[in-house]
């Protein structure tokens, strides 16, 4: 039986964000930054999700690429959750 991986979750390899979670239903985003913040991005693209995810591997910046993508495009509501401690 096949299942339909929902959600991915990694840590991230970044001066700016530390992790990225998406959930391919809902379309949503969690960044957790270095900082410790934590916010919500929603209506992020499949696309634009795994090009976060894979932007090391492929010799990009993933806090270059999160600007690009997520933070300057003004259909993105994004919300603050939180804030973690990290450790």
């Amino acid at each position: 039986m096949n299942f339909l991986k929902i959600t991915r979750s990694e840590a991230i390899d970044s001066s700016m964000l530390s992790q990225l979670k998406y959930n391919k239903i809902t379309k949503k985003l969690t960044a957790t930054f270095t900082s410790g913040a934590v916010y919500d991005y929603f209506k992020v693209s499949r696309k634009d999700a795994k090009l976060l995810f894979n932007a090391n591997s492929n010799g990009h910046s993933v806090g270059q690429l999160f600007d690009v993508l997520i933070k300057k495009d003004p259909s993105i509501d994004y919300q603050l959750v939180g804030k973690v401690l990290l450790v």
